[in-house]
């Protein structure tokens, strides 16, 4: 059996079509969690009447904790054996369920991912997300694992690519999330896919990809699909990010990937560069210093400088990038601020 959980705020435009997309699936083996993080506006009532012809709908009614409160309350009600999250403003093709099980099933796999096709609704936004993840049926097992993990950062083409990071468009073997404690971090208000993902791969033995469309995701302005951060947003949630990762005794081997690498500095230079932005100089020092006693609490900066002695990688850095690291490497997040922010000043 399937949970599926979906989290509902002020979504009576779009639930509908959401849950009757669910309904008309090939596959009927599931439970529907429906979970109102305290709608102000008719989606309760829109979806109690829908759950009187459907005993396999269970509608929760919080009040407005978020939406990965209302993602963890889902998670603890499942008896599933897969979990897949669902946005309230998207839907499924009819095969989605079916396709993804079957796939769960005959490999035996922890998480199983599909792609998605974008449908614009008077929204528009640069969508670097032009291709598959994998170009074809991708089964990848325990001891391959780590490119997994890069793209739920960044992969090598991720200026051409879809990464991992996303909740939907995937089912995760319940057992694994419920036996390891693995929840959204509800401090996080962006990211807290990144860090869910990443720390559900640390315990799967087999992942399968197709690069079917099976997964509908609706951009409509305001709504939880098309959000835009600010660069506070950014900033904080990398700080939280890692923090989240810290605390889950996460170690990234010493042979890490030069694409986890690079999201780690590029990544890095951006928040420096959001600090110098948005914050004031004292708080944007006080900011670092929790982002630099996070950092090197990790394995990150030894196995940065592990890989740079290497030659091959560092050749491929930019010339920015190769700044940044350079200041982190003798643990001067100060003075990298500092020169970000006079070139701001001067270049603009």
């Amino acid at each position: 059996m399937i949970s599926i959980i979906v989290p509902m705020y002020n979504v009576q435009d779009f639930i509908e079509r959401c849950v009757n997309s669910i309904l008309l699936n090939n596959f009927k083996d599931y439970e529907l969690i429906l979970v109102n993080d305290g709608s102000s506006d008719n989606t309760i009532n829109i979806v109690n009447e829908i759950a009187k012809k459907d005993k396999r709908i269970k509608i929760i009614d919080n009040s407005h904790n978020g939406v990965s409160y209302s993602r963890n309350t889902g998670i603890k009600q499942a008896k599933g054996d897969y979990i897949g999250f669902i946005d309230a403003d998207d839907e499924i093709m009819p095969n989605y369920l079916d396709t993804l099980y079957s796939l769960a099933t005959k490999y035996d796999a922890d998480w199983v991912y599909c792609d998605s096709k974008i449908v614009d609704d008077g929204f528009t936004r640069p969508d670097i997300d032009n291709k598959a993840v994998f170009d074809k049926e991708t089964i990848i097992d325990e001891e391959n694992l780590d490119v997994i993990k890069s793209y739920i950062f960044f992969n090598d083409d991720y200026l051409n690519r879809k990464s991992l990071r996303n909740p939907v468009m995937s089912l995760y073997r319940t057992s694994i999330i419920k036996d390891n404690d693995i929840l959204f971090n509800e401090n996080l208000n962006y990211g807290e896919d990144v860090a869910f993902n990443f720390i559900f791969v640390q315990y799967i033995k087999k992942f399968v990809y197709i690069p079917e469309g099976l997964y509908i995701i609706h951009r409509i302005a305001n709504s939880s699909q098309s959000r835009f951060f600010s660069n506070k947003d950014n900033a904080d949630y990398l700080v939280t990010l890692f923090d989240d990762l810290i605390k889950t005794n996460i170690k990234f081997n010493e042979d890490i990937s030069f694409s986890q690498m690079r999201y780690f500095i590029l990544e890095s230079y951006l928040i420096l560069i959001k600090y110098a932005l948005d914050y004031n100089v004292i708080d944007a020092l006080r900011r670092i210093k929790t982002f630099k006693v996070g950092i090197n609490k990790t394995d990150f900066i030894k196995t940065i400088k592990a890989n740079l002695n290497k030659g091959k990688d560092y050749s491929r850095l930019e010339f920015n990038q190769r700044i940044c690291l350079e200041f982190m490497k003798y643990n001067s997040y100060n003075l990298a601020y500092l020169l970000f922010r006079v070139k701001k000043k001067i270049f603009g």
